[in-house]
């Protein structure tokens, strides 16, 4: 009903003081920077912009109102990064005055910007969480007592001498990654010896970083995303990630997992989504977080569903297919697997998409946690309804009605130059039907702009949509299936 989605806490017992941020890499694109900047300014915060001298900002004058200052700083991944970033916040105050706190939502920066912060007597969780959370590794460490057998190490060697020596029984198919690794990069499944000695190796030639060897979990993957404030939790959900091509079956190291859809609210029972919200939340406070916003990826073990194909041909999840003995046992044994803890908001994709289903901006409570504005975190951290919403098909944008949302991902392999003056308003043209579903559609790339050439360590994203049905999940995938089939960017 209007009341429930309006029941907003509107006004503040104090005005809010205005604060000034420091954001610690400006984004690669305008598409990743504009949503962080019209949300600082819908804050009324002040964004100061530290990244590298000649950095794209500083070359893009149309964009100069969306950001207060820029500090340019060597962002080199290093040592002594804590004390640089903290040098040139203390520099800009100098300058200008007071800073509040400093931010940032890549993964590279985030422990650098939490010394940073306690250096300076600022708000941040400790630097030791960031530091578990980002080692993978050591975030399976915290897991040991779900009996999941991984191996570490540093070099190629090191997998081969406990090969050779039977310290590791390798139990086919397994992950190979990096123990500090973003986006899916260099992440291998392979399904034997040499896969996994060729796959440690690739891994290797990333710098600073060890090797993780784990087991393959086939299960539904999900997202699922926290915000909490002093510890409480104030707002949870969940999403199903669908199927990469390394999740066929058979699929070897050439495979990847680059994500390809993600729809939300999850279609798993609900005690499905209790255990991950229980397990991973007790993760994060395990870890030392207490304030901010945390996308996690988890996979679920023995899930009562799976990604299966139905009659009409639709890709989705669907109860798992089970025996005659597994059917006269109706407990439900599924488990929590995590896959990585993301100390920072998910992807601007899926912001915009959170936003959508769910009133919460989680760009706002990034920028409100950094400043310590907590106040604001407890006004704004709440969906319409329900303090910790579990979200399911019938209770998502009104009691009574249901509502989804899919995010698309639109890829490709070839490189080259852009061609196209506006994919996305072509495929409308093109495909008029899909209009009504479509709530937001965008092309990172504009004719005259080079498009690099796909690798299999590195995906190319052209462009992505979110794909809206108040009718039916089938509607949003049904859909999803059409955009990725019309849409078109010439390349040459």
């Amino acid at each position: 009903t209007l009341f429930e989605i309006i029941s907003f806490p509107w006004m503040m017992q104090e005005q809010p003081q205005w604060k000034t941020c420091a954001l610690v890499h400006g984004r690669d694109s305008i598409e990743a920077f504009q949503p962080l900047a019209e949300t600082a300014h819908d804050l009324g915060m002040k964004l100061i912009v530290l990244d590298s001298p000649g950095h794209w900002l500083l070359t893009s004058p149309q964009y100069r109102k969306m950001y207060d200052e820029f500090e340019s700083i060597d962002m080199t991944i290093d040592e002594d990064f804590p004390r640089r970033i903290a040098n040139a916040v203390q520099t800009v105050a100098t300058r200008r005055g007071r800073i509040d706190g400093i931010c940032t939502v890549s993964d590279r920066c985030l422990l650098p910007v939490s010394k940073a912060a306690t250096a300076l007597n600022m708000p941040t969780d400790p630097p030791y969480s960031f530091a578990t959370a980002i080692d993978k590794a050591a975030s399976r460490q915290l897991c040991a007592d779900e009996g999941i057998s991984f191996l570490s190490v540093r070099q190629p060697a090191e997998l081969r001498t406990h090969l050779k020596a039977g310290t590791f029984h390798a139990q086919y198919p397994l992950i190979v990654k990096p123990s500090t690794g973003w986006s899916s990069e260099h992440v291998f499944r392979v399904k034997d010896e040499a896969e996994l000695c060729l796959a440690a190796e690739r891994v290797a030639t990333r710098r600073n970083t060890k090797i993780l060897i784990e087991p393959f979990v086939d299960g539904p993957e999900v997202d699922a995303n926290f915000v909490l404030c002093d510890g409480e939790l104030l707002f949870f959900e969940a999403s199903d990630d669908f199927p990469s091509p390394a999740d066929r079956p058979g699929a070897g190291m050439e495979s990847n997992f680059f994500e390809t859809a993600n729809v939300l609210p999850s279609a798993l029972p609900r005690v499905e989504v209790d255990r991950i919200r229980d397990r991973l939340y007790r993760l994060l406070l395990d870890m030392g977080f207490r304030t901010g916003v945390f996308h996690l990826e988890a996979r679920v073990i023995d899930s009562s569903m799976e990604f299966a194909a139905g009659q009409d041909g639709i890709l989705d999840l669907r109860p798992r297919f089970v025996t005659e003995k597994q059917g006269r046992d109706r407990s439900n044994h599924a488990k929590c697997f995590l896959i990585e803890v993301n100390p920072r908001p998910p992807g601007f994709q899926s912001v915009y998409a959170t936003r959508l289903m769910y009133g919460i901006d989680y760009f706002a409570l990034n920028l409100l946690t950094a400043v310590g504005d907590n106040l604001r975190i407890q006004g704004v951290g709440g969906a319409f309804w329900g303090r910790i919403p579990i979200v399911f098909p019938s209770s998502v944008c009104a009691p009574g009605g249901g509502s989804w949302c899919s995010i698309v991902f639109i890829t490709g392999n070839k490189g080259g130059i852009c061609d196209s003056t506006d994919p996305v308003a072509d495929l409308l043209a093109r495909s008029p039907s899909l209009k009504p579903f479509i709530s937001m559609g965008m092309s990172f790339f504009k004719k005259g702009d080079e498009i690099p050439r796909a690798t299999p360590e590195r995906l190319v994203f052209l462009g992505f949509f979110l794909v809206l049905s108040r009718s039916a999940r089938a509607d949003v995938i049904h859909v999803a299936q059409q955009i990725r089939k019309e849409f078109r960017m010439d390349i040459i």
